[in-house]
């Protein structure tokens, strides 16, 4: 019996349920509101026309109306009376804008309750009809109208009764989550006041508190406590008299509210140091590390790292439960800070613990986000985020300072230092340390490895295993009986020794694929992109291969290894290139250290290299000084997708090297046009032509001390000759116009 019209526009009235991305997403009771879209447009709704014939006193529209802290100034609810489904001869009773900032001004987008009054002049007519009307004008900066629960009643003489069907339903589960309250409307109601506190009649947590035209409240207070409620109807004649108290006990169990965001970026948060301890961390958007309690003293700086491999700056912030309570309190938050977007990268949230920090254990929470925790939140549920809860000790400070600062240095195969700063003041007794090769902290009962005097702030460890982690952690001991928590551990990996035995090889199969992986002993670098073991390309033998891809400039060297002077040795492996339209330029070096700077020999260099399927490259390297080498990679490309795969290292000797007789060896011309010489004082055996990409290019059996090699048909360039006689080689350098 309801009806619309559209005056103008084309968004009319209409009942339905709210969508979740509308400007009216939810409903205030009930599944259904009648709605007006926000384009410029002006509806009327009609309502079924009203008997008034026996009305003799007055009467009332009691009604929700729907109200947006961002709507046009000019949107609005206008509110009629007339005998007819029309504006003509309509009286306005009521005028109501949405912007919730015009009087009466709401704090917050929602629906709220008006009452507009309808003229005695209506009285004793045979029908009367409430209209309606929705404008708004504004396009894009108007917002949608919704009506809810509409009433037409007898305007009240009296202050309302008092409120029956009162019920508190806690939550079984956590005594301190919320409890809601419910009350049924006694007739005359406007609005209703409610009163909480811990004693009988008492309001010390809620005095009096206008709830507004609500129907029910929900209050969060402790776990196993008993609250006193009154719940007091009113209307503009005022409030109702003679309303008792009624009471809820809580639950006896206490419960943090839960923090478990929808989603995280790429692998979270992977480690938090907190203390001297370490806890790595899955990719997940919650995870509970209590199980392992932290002591923190009190007015000591609290060491936590938290280690993100997001790719975004997250806004992060820490709680700890001084209270007890299961409730993460304004005042309890310890720091708030701000990750980089370095992928991975270390934040430093170290704060200071409180002097006046409870003693005794409490819980603390890690809650980070993307965006979610720009505002401080400790149940936050949202996108892109991590949460982490940890128990934390709150000790007695000790009667010296902690170690912090801890750096290590002069690492060999063997041996390294450990120093730090020295404490202020300095502890009565000296320092503790404990050296581990497991990440495990030692504790207060822990037997230390050493220590040293008040005045000596390093240590020097020897007879240490070579290729080997070492974790070091040092503590101030003030007295016999009292010492400080231990430092935050220092990480040093011990170098490898050269390798002494050849041949060596290396096809990445023990590895487990994933970006900047290396066997044991490798050293690498990246200006631009990264290497990967990968098992994406097909390798040349095995499963994995070493790869780079995109744009891209890397390093890669090889363990050292022991090479006598004198003496040849093969550097090999095998490439395969993946991009038809873009090459790629390798430079292949040899050197005393595993850096760009140790490259002291170029062996190789080429650039704009293609190759569809697996090749094998032989570079020769006869050092002058007998040292420990390495041999070393560089690529690079501007724009590679597809990437470049090398596989199958090998470093051996060239057998007979040390024993050819350069003496009686000759060789011309030099540079060479067409027909190279080569003379021997033993029969040569066969003779190789290699180019820079180490690429045989030529090949001749000789069997005689004399040999011509036809260089005729070669490009111009730079190759290398190899001659091998009676098992000894000797490799020559010659230059082809």
């Amino acid at each position: 019996c309801w009806s619309n019209e559209l005056v103008s526009g084309t968004n009319n009235w209409e009942s339905r349920t709210p969508i979740q991305w509308d400007n009216i997403s939810t409903t205030h009771s009930g599944t259904r509101i009648v709605y007006k879209g926000y384009d410029d447009s002006d509806a009327l709704l009609y309502s079924l026309p009203l008997d008034y014939s026996n009305v003799t006193a007055s009467t009332r529209v009691n009604v929700f109306l729907h109200r947006n802290l961002f709507a046009a100034a000019t949107d609005k609810y206008v509110i009629y009376a007339n005998t007819a489904p029309s504006l003509t001869g309509a009286v306005q009773i009521a005028e109501i804008f949405s912007l919730g900032t015009i009087a009466p001004i709401v704090n917050a987008t929602g629906f709220y309750n008006y009452f507009a009054d309808v003229p005695d002049t209506f009285q004793g007519l045979s029908q009367v009809f409430i209209i309606i009307e929705g404008i708004t004008a504004s396009s894009w900066n108007s917002y949608d109208l919704g009506i809810e629960d509409f009433l037409v009643e007898y305007t009240p003489t009296t202050p309302p009764t008092c409120a029956t069907g009162i019920t508190a339903t806690i939550d079984t589960t956590c005594g301190n989550f919320a409890t809601q309250i419910d009350w049924q409307a006694p007739e005359g109601a406007e609005g209703y006041k409610i009163s909480i506190g811990t004693s009988p009649n008492a309001n010390e947590l809620l005095d009096n508190q206008d709830l507004g035209s609500v129907l029910t409240y929900s209050f969060s207070g402790n776990y196993n406590s008993i609250y006193y409620y009154k719940v007091v109807p009113y209307n503009s004649l005022g409030e109702a008299v003679g309303c008792v108290n009624e009471t809820f006990t809580t639950s006896a169990n206490g419960c943090y509210c839960p923090s478990v965001p929808s989603s995280n970026d790429d692998l979270g948060i992977t480690n938090v140091q907190l203390g001297n301890l370490d806890f790595p961390t899955p990719d997940v958007t919650y995870f509970d590390h209590s199980a392992t309690t932290v002591d923190l003293p009190q007015g000591v700086n609290a060491n936590l790292q938290i280690t993100f491999a997001t790719g975004y700056t997250y806004d992060t912030n820490v709680w700890i439960d001084f209270d007890n309570s299961f409730t993460f309190d304004e005042s309890e938050l310890v720091i708030s800070a701000t990750s980089l977007n370095t992928n991975p990268t270390t934040l430093d949230a170290s704060f200071v613990m409180s002097s006046t920090a409870p003693i005794g254990v409490h819980k603390m929470r890690i809650g980070s986000a993307d965006s979610g925790q720009f505002t401080p939140d400790p149940c936050y549920s949202g996108y892109y985020g991590v949460t982490l809860d940890f128990n934390v000790n709150v000790v007695a400070p000790p009667s010296c300072m902690p170690v912090n600062g801890l750096v290590s240095s002069a690492v060999t195969s063997n041996s390294a230092t450990v120093t730090w700063s020295a404490t202020n003041p300095a502890p009565g007794i000296g320092y503790e340390y404990y050296v581990s090769t497991t990440n495990a902290a030692p504790t207060a009962a822990t037997t230390p490895s050493g220590s040293v005097a008040a005045n000596v702030n390093s240590i020097s460890l020897a007879s240490l295993s070579p290729e080997t982690t070492y974790y070091v952690w040092v503590r101030s001991v003030c007295t016999s009986s009292d010492s400080s928590t231990w430092s935050s551990a220092s990480i040093f990996t011990t170098l490898c020794v050269a390798m002494t035995t050849l041949p060596w090889t290396e096809n990445f199969d023990s590895m487990t694929t994933g970006t900047n992986l290396f066997p044991g002993c490798w050293a690498n670098g990246n200006t631009l992109g990264n290497w990967s073991i990968s098992s994406f390309q097909t390798a040349n033998s095995g499963m994995n291969s070493l790869r780079r891809t995109w744009n891209t400039d890397g390093m890669a060297f090889t363990p050292m290894v022991s090479l006598t002077a004198g003496s040849t040795y093969s550097f090999s492996y095998f490439v395969v290139t993946n991009d038809s339209t873009i090459g790629y330029d390798i430079t292949v070096g040899a050197g005393m250290g595993q850096t760009p700077f140790d490259m002291t020999e170029t062996l190789s260099t080429v650039t704009g290299y293609q190759g569809p399927t697996w090749t094998e490259f032989t570079h020769e390297f006869s050092p002058t000084v007998s040292g420990d080498y390495c041999f070393g990679l560089h690529v690079a490309a501007d724009y590679a997708p597809n990437g470049i795969n090398f596989d199958d290292f090998k470093i051996d000797t060239v057998l007979g090297t040390s024993t050819f007789n350069d003496q009686a060896f000759n060789f011309y011309p030099n540079p060479v046009k067409d027909i190279l010489n080569l003379n021997y004082s033993k029969n040569i055996s066969n003779v190789a032509v290699y180019n820079l990409l180490g690429q045989q290019v030529e090949v001749k059996l000789v069997n005689s001390n004399q040999s011509q090699i036809d260089m005729s048909h070669l490009a111009g360039g730079t190759y290398m000759v190899k001659i091998t006689a009676n098992d000894q080689t000797k490799t020559i350098k010659v230059i082809k116009q």
